[in-house]
């Protein structure tokens, strides 16, 4: 098997679409990055939403002064 050298890579023909379809394609990968961007976004604030959540059930559960009910219970 030969090595393959500078001189050979030149002398490959390599296709490319027309520009037209180039163009395409580069705008339809542009707005698919937006939407990534968009999307990790949401994710972030989904996740901070989930530990606000999870810490304000935890803090419910764990709250002695409440009774199983939620109604506040008087303290002696």
């Amino acid at each position: 098997m030969q090595n393959l050298n500078q001189s050979i890579l030149r002398n490959l023909a390599i296709a490319l679409p027309p520009i037209a379809e180039q163009r395409r394609i580069v705008a339809q990968v542009d707005g698919l990055m937006t939407l990534c961007a968009r999307l990790t976004t949401e994710l972030a604030s989904v996740a901070t939403l989930s530990e606000r959540l999870l810490e304000a059930v935890l803090h419910q559960a764990l709250d002695s002064s409440r009774h199983a009910s939620g109604l506040q219970l008087a303290k002696s």
